[in-house]
C-alpha cells in the first residue's frame, strides 16, 4: 500500500477564476515545497455574480468533498493529469461552451492547461 505525503503547512499555490453562468469558480491548486513541486491539494470556491443567485450549501458542499477527495488521490501520489482527466467531460448545469461543460469540467480543463504549460516551461 502506498502511504499518504501531507503537505506542509506552508505551501506554494495558484488560484485561478473561471466564470459560468454567473457562477465565480476560484479554483486553488497548491504545490509541496521544494524543487519537485509536486501538487498536493485543490480547492474550489463557489460565488454568485449577483445577489439573487446564490450559491447554496449542497453545490459548496460536494465542490468541496470533490476537492478533498481529489487532494486525497495526489497526496497518496496519483498523477495530476489522471485527477484532471476524471473531471473532464461531465455535462451539467451550469455550463458555457468553449469553458466547460460542467464546473468539473471546467476545472478539469484548467488543470490540464496548467499541466501543459508547465511541461512547456520545463523543456524551454
Amino acid at each position: 500500500m502506498t502511504s499518504r505525503t501531507r503537505p506542509p503547512a506552508t505551501r506554494r499555490g495558484k488560484t485561478h477564476k473561471i466564470v459560468i453562468s454567473g457562477v465565480n469558480i476560484y479554483v486553488t491548486l497548491n504545490r509541496m515545497a521544494g524543487e519537485e513541486s509536486l501538487p498536493c491539494d485543490i480547492f474550489v470556491t463557489l460565488n454568485s455574480e449577483s445577489e439573487k443567485q446564490a450559491i447554496d450549501s449542497a453545490h459548496q458542499g460536494w465542490a468541496n468533498l470533490s476537492m478533498t477527495l481529489a487532494s486525497m488521490l495526489l497526496q497518496y501520489g496519483c498523477p495530476l493529469s489522471a485527477v484532471a482527466a476524471k473531471m473532464r467531460g461531465y455535462k451539467f448545469d451550469p455550463q458555457r461552451p468553449g469553458v466547460g461543460s460542467s464546473i468539473p469540467d471546467a476545472i478539469g480543463r484548467w488543470l490540464q492547461e496548467d499541466i501543459e504549460k508547465g511541461k512547456m516551461e520545463k523543456s524551454a
